[in-house]
């Protein structure tokens, strides 16, 4: 977990929102800024660190990808 607080609550909503939709087990690497320093970026993971930072690697090499 970044330094912001414990969020273990809001994975476990994203979570419900996916299992609802059918997914098993789904792995979930959520980043994002709090209030407008939009430079401070944190993350949550439910998977290992080395994993979400996988996730995270991948998922910015195709929104590169697709933003030229």
């Amino acid at each position: 977990m970044d330094d912001v607080k414990d969020l273990r609550p809001v994975i476990k909503d994203i979570l419900a929102v996916f299992e609802k939709h059918g997914f098993t087990n789904p792995a979930v690497a959520v980043a994002f800024t709090a209030d407008q320093d939009h430079h401070q970026v944190h993350w949550m993971t439910n998977v290992s660190r080395g994993d979400g930072i996988r996730l995270l690697v991948e998922t910015a090499a195709k929104m590169t990808a697709k933003a030229n």
